[in-house]
């Protein structure tokens, strides 16, 4: 599969499970991606792992802005939102 393609179906699948997710408070949804990696992260040869999980981390950093852009606008992160629960 061409990294485009991969692309595509990566997007149309994270649209697909999000309305899962909201409502669900930060707490809990990184209870839930935490699993979802873990479970990815068993499926590759012990050896692999760490340099997946640096990947990951890695390719989760250059996504922040976007996805920061994407839910708040160009006013970005609002003040004083945390780890609790959002209204």
């Amino acid at each position: 599969m061409s990294e485009k393609k991969a692309m595509r179906e990566a997007d149309r699948t994270t649209e697909a499970i999000m309305p899962l997710l909201r409502g669900k408070g930060p707490a809990v949804q990184g209870v839930i991606l935490a699993e979802l990696t873990a479970r990815w992260l068993a499926g590759h040869a012990p050896d692999l792992r760490d340099e997946l999980i640096e990947a990951q981390v890695h390719f989760i950093r250059k996504m922040i802005p976007e996805c920061e852009a994407e839910l708040f606008g160009e006013a970005g992160h609002p003040a004083g939102w945390g780890w609790e629960e959002q209204p």
